[in-house]
């Protein structure tokens, strides 16, 4: 059990490093001068844009235009979060060996649940995004767009799996509880 107090605790801080960082570096993101030393790290406002969509902003992106697109980034970063969050609290029963119990089961499946939400949302914030990033664009350059692609299958599948999982762990339980009251 040491091992998996361990790598739980290891996994609680990742995602908990994930959970307070996303919004700091979504805030450097969208706010910094793109020269600035996030720009030199490979980190910009291009990365945070569906794929090719930086390609098609011909102005340069006015502070509204950024505040706009930041508010917006908050749809995937509360998903990202939300995730993130329900890991922590996961991670936190692992340490405390509460492994096959139903609140971790909820959790799991919460997880799952949160999944498949994003990728409802994703082209609700892909159609957003494009218009906001371009609706300063000449006319006839203007892009709304959507995008359902192998990234959003992949989160299904994962989501479908996780679900599954905590499903399996569920009837174990029950199984355990059945077992337990047989004399």
């Amino acid at each position: 059990m040491n091992k998996v107090v361990k790598t739980s605790r290891f996994f609680k801080r990742v995602f908990t490093l994930i959970f307070w960082g996303w919004p700091i570096v979504l805030a450097l993101i969208w706010f910094q001068p793109q020269e600035d030393f996030l720009a030199a790290w490979g980190l910009n406002i291009s990365n945070f844009l569906p794929i090719g969509l930086f390609d098609h902003i011909v102005t340069p992106l006015s502070p509204s235009t950024k505040a706009w697109g930041f508010a917006i980034s908050f749809i995937p970063m509360i998903i990202g979060m939300l995730i993130s969050w329900l890991f922590i609290r996961l991670f936190q029963g692992y340490e405390q060996n509460d492994i096959f119990s139903l609140k971790s089961i909820r959790i799991l499946k919460r997880i799952a649940l949160v999944m498949i939400l994003g990728v409802i949302l994703d082209p609700i914030y892909q159609a957003l995004i494009s218009f906001a990033m371009t609706m300063h664009n000449p006319p006839g350059f203007r892009l709304i767009t959507l995008y359902i692609g192998a990234g959003s299958i992949r989160t299904l599948i994962t989501a479908g799996l996780i679900y599954l999982i905590a499903y399996i762990m569920q009837e174990g339980v029950k199984l355990r509880e059945e077992q337990a009251l047989t004399i």
